[in-house]
């Protein structure tokens, strides 16, 4: 191990780093200055290299989620292979500059996501999270649904939770879904309708008109609760969650759970279709009011823009009128995409 030799740059950093929020190392090839800079950096601040290809297919894809994920303080090395971060570092800067609050941050939903929202649990944080759903799984099993649907074979029916769990946000099969639970299907087809009933699941139509007959007719399944769909599939963290395979979907899923909840609160079913074709077009959802459409589209993004709204097109051949729709996503800022079509923060939900 080389040992580390003082720099007399360290006293001119260091008094730079009391007065400005964002400094940049630079100089020639093998001076040190990685070294330097993890020498001198404050304990708190989290250290990146770009040098990792997913970080650096991040901050060059999404510069926006990537300081969401890592939020400052942060040392970030090999920056060179991200410029697109420049732009959201100066904005990142801006807000600790003016002190900017009031904005829901990543790391913040992604808990929320991975607690869930029972009361319960949502309300006190010393609700230890897996102790609560595991009696709540057992709870719901030996007395709600061997009531209901006669389960002989309790095992069975977790494993069928679990397989739908992971089916959250996505298309229903109901022949798949038997299949990895190793149950029947109409067995399968029972004991869904019977999480239907309880206020477990939601199954979302799709939405058609007698002008075309290009539509799918399956519907789209949704855990109404995030929390017991991330410890039905096993996300030991909201860390972990955020960065996995169904950190997508389950956004989507926490999403429509609070508008079909915004309903439901107001005394009201919630009007909620979704678009697919045999093109595989599709849109989220449909909010359909007094027979006009209103396009969402939900995605995990921090820097939406038209591209992601592109299929709201699709929808004008149909025949009912296309009213605003919208992008519900981690921007922090309500602005415009289109003159129909609005960029949503999920903080406004």
């Amino acid at each position: 191990m080389v040992e580390y030799r003082p720099r007399t740059l360290e006293y001119h950093f260091e008094r730079a780093d009391k007065q400005f929020p964002v400094l940049l190392v630079t100089g020639a090839r093998q001076v040190g200055k990685t070294t330097f800079v993890q020498h001198v950096r404050d304990d708190s601040r989290t250290y990146l290299t770009l040098d990792d290809p997913t970080l650096r297919s991040l901050a060059k894809a999404e510069p926006a989620l990537f300081l969401q994920r890592f939020p400052p303080p942060l040392l970030i090395d090999e920056f060179q292979y991200a410029p697109e971060l420049l732009p959201y570092i100066k904005m990142a800067a801006d807000r600790i500059r003016l002190k900017e609050g009031g904005t829901l941050s990543l790391k913040t939903l992604y808990r929320m996501i991975w607690r869930g929202s029972y009361p319960a649990i949502a309300i006190d944080e010393r609700v230890d999270r897996d102790l609560f759903y595991s009696s709540y799984v057992q709870t719901y099993l030996q007395r709600d649904v061997r009531d209901l649907a006669r389960v002989g074979d309790e095992s069975a029916f977790l494993r069928f939770l679990r397989a739908a769990a992971a089916r959250t946000g996505q298309l229903l099969n109901m022949a798949d879904l038997a299949r990895d639970a190793d149950v029947a299907p109409n067995t399968a087809k029972n004991w869904l309708s019977i999480l239907q009933g309880s206020g477990v699941v939601h199954l979302i139509e799709p939405w058609h008109s007698n002008v075309t007959k290009r539509l799918v007719k399956s519907p789209k399944l949704y855990f109404l609760d995030t929390g017991l769909c991330a410890y039905l599939t096993e996300w030991s963290t909201p860390e972990t969650l955020e960065a996995g395979a169904m950190s997508g979907a389950v956004f989507e899923t926490w999403v429509v759970a609070e508008i079909i909840k915004s309903y439901l609160h107001c005394g009201k079913q919630a009007p909620l279709y979704y678009y697919r074709d045999k093109d595989q077009v599709e849109i989220d959802v449909l909010i359909v009011v007094d027979g006009t459409l209103h396009p969402v589209e939900i995605k995990k993004t921090a820097s939406p823009s038209k591209h992601d709204i592109r299929h709201f097109g699709r929808l004008d051949h149909l025949g009912p009128q296309v009213g605003p729709g919208g992008i519900v996503c981690l921007a922090e800022m309500h602005v415009p995409l289109t003159e129909n079509a609005h960029c949503i923060p999920v903080a406004a939900l």
